[in-house]
């Protein structure tokens, strides 16, 4: 049956609005990609009859920057007669909203968030007419149109897709956007691709999602005992309270830790709301402090249901709801032996490769900070251009012998000080750290710098205090190393000021600090 006009009314006096819902790219795509879904699950068992058993919906997504224009086409059952007045009206509910189309909105608002025209075709299941509908908001806005015409074209009554076509898109993704919306898509929609549902291609390639592999090691406090794979499953249907459950769902903790793959994502119905791609949902009960070793390793998957989600579905709405949903979970892991704990106390094998890799990168940064902001009346001693001791040279700051050397210069109470410094990573060290003429590098000619005050530290980063706090993770190296260098130039000042003590208080001071960071403060 033809239609020749479609009642789009109250959406005159809100299309224009639209443009300006929050939505990140990849959730406004996803609402094209929900609709394609939906409409294929509803009419699965009507489309197999008539194509194949094993038949998939495949649903192809374009953009086209240098044309600013995006074409978004499925092979689902298309828009029916009943519905298809529906459709263009916003905010009207559809019969059946317990799928993933459920407000009403999704490609209106999605469509004229990205573009203030765009074309609708689409061909029925079971309807043998082909039908398009063209959106020109600003037209119907201006114009305060509230009917638009349909333009009818004769079909096969077995053909079933639709087409939407978005021009003139106001921020159309360029090349680095283009890799973000991919691996978001390919994170919202893993579970239906799993299913062999959906075959999602966009801009040609087809999207695929490879899940994080799970560390299989004994617990950290128990190194000797067997490997445990640490995953933990979700009893199913799980209550958080009467109405809300998590259907089903695992917690885990990566093989490697990467800040990209790590955090929860949580889904409804299929399909993630919250935490897809680099973007992991991490409360603070189960993740800590960003940038901790459980920030970096847990990950997750969470089916939950009866929870309210917002109208663009990239969050759920009820704060206290999710904060009771958080805790539960949070103690569930805790139980014995802690996920949690795991995933903050265990520390991977490194190799020296590694820790020379790491020592470097914060030797070069201590060493950049201290010439960057620290005050160096050395400047003068160098415009008489000293060469570099040939020998030293040699070294080129760099040394393979298990160890990594930098040096740089400091004023600090009215004193020039040259620091060396030596990251080791030899094995089963006593010491964190140690302060020895025997680690000062001669950098520079001993006579041009003869009233420079030199200073050797070693640091050990095989120690069990690093080992448990930082391993080779840079951003907690780095402060320790500027700790490591504080102490020596107090203990190395207080020295030289003629106070009256003797090197024998400051050498207990410094076995004391190795004493109580190797006995007590490297357990987690």
């Amino acid at each position: 049956m033809e239609i020749d006009k479609i009642n789009i009314r109250p959406s005159v006096s809100i299309l224009s609005a639209l443009r300006h819902l929050n939505y990140k790219i990849w959730f406004a795509l996803a609402e094209f990609v929900d609709n394609s879904i939906d409409s294929f699950l509803k009419y699965q068992k009507e489309i197999k009859e008539i194509e194949h058993p094993d038949f998939k919906l495949i649903v192809e997504i374009k953009i086209d920057s240098n044309n600013k224009k995006i074409i978004i086409s499925d092979n689902a059952a298309g828009i029916h007669q009943q519905d298809f007045a529906r459709a263009f009206r916003t905010a009207e509910l559809p019969p059946d909203n317990t799928g993933l189309s459920e407000f009403g909105m999704g490609m209106k608002s999605a469509s004229c968030w990205f573009s203030n025209y765009w074309q609708v075709t689409s061909t029925a299941l079971g309807e043998d007419f082909e039908r398009i509908v063209i959106f020109d908001i600003n037209k119907i806005v201006n114009d305060r149109i509230e009917e638009l015409v349909v333009k009818n074209k004769k079909e096969n009554a077995n053909i079933h897709k639709t087409t939407i076509e978005l021009f003139d898109i106001h921020n159309i993704p360029r090349k680095k956007t283009l890799g973000k919306i991919k691996n978001h898509l390919s994170s919202i929609y893993r579970d239906f691709f799993r299913r062999g549902i959906l075959d999602l291609h966009f801009n040609g390639e087809l999207l695929e999602y490879s899940d994080p592999k799970t560390l299989n090691a004994p617990y950290y406090k128990n190194s000797d005992n067997e490997s445990i794979l640490w995953k933990r499953e979700i009893p199913e249907n799980f209550e958080v309270r009467k109405g809300l459950i998590i259907k089903k769902g695992f917690v885990a903790i990566l093989d490697k830790m990467k800040v990209g793959k790590s955090g929860l994502a949580l889904f409804r119905r299929g399909r993630v709301i919250m935490g897809s791609a680099d973007d992991g949902y991490k409360p603070y009960e189960i993740f800590g402090q960003a940038g901790s070793f459980k920030d970096k390793r847990i990950f997750g998957e969470l089916h939950i249901e009866g929870f309210q989600v917002s109208h663009t579905k990239d969050a759920f709405k009820n704060d206290n709801d999710m904060q009771l949903f958080i805790e539960l979970i949070a103690d569930f892991l805790n139980e014995t032996p802690s996920l949690l704990r795991q995933a903050e106390g265990y520390r991977a094998r490194v190799t020296n490769k590694q820790y020379e890799k790491t020592a470097q990168n914060v030797v070069k940064k201590t060493v950049k900070t201290a010439s960057e902001h620290l005050t160096k009346p050395l400047n003068e001693i160098r415009k008489k251009e000293p060469e570099l001791d040939t020998k030293q040279n040699e070294l080129k700051n760099i040394e393979k012998n298990n160890s990594s050397h930098e040096f740089f210069n400091i004023s600090f109470n009215s004193i020039d000080w040259q620091i060396s410094v030596e990251l080791s990573w030899e094995n089963n060290p006593t010491n964190w750290i140690e302060i020895r003429d025997k680690f000062i590098k001669n950098y520079y000619n001993d006579k041009l710098y003869k009233n420079v005050r030199k200073i050797g530290i070693r640091l050990a980063l095989k120690h069990p205090f690093i080992i448990s706090f930082a391993g080779i993770d840079k951003s907690r190296l780095e402060p320790l190393l500027r700790l490591a260098v504080a102490i020596a130039i107090s203990e190395i000042a207080v020295k030289d000021s003629g106070a009256n003590t003797t090197s024998s208080i400051f050498n207990t001071f410094r076995f004391n600090i190795n004493k109580i960071l190797t006995e007590t403060f490297s357990k987690y």
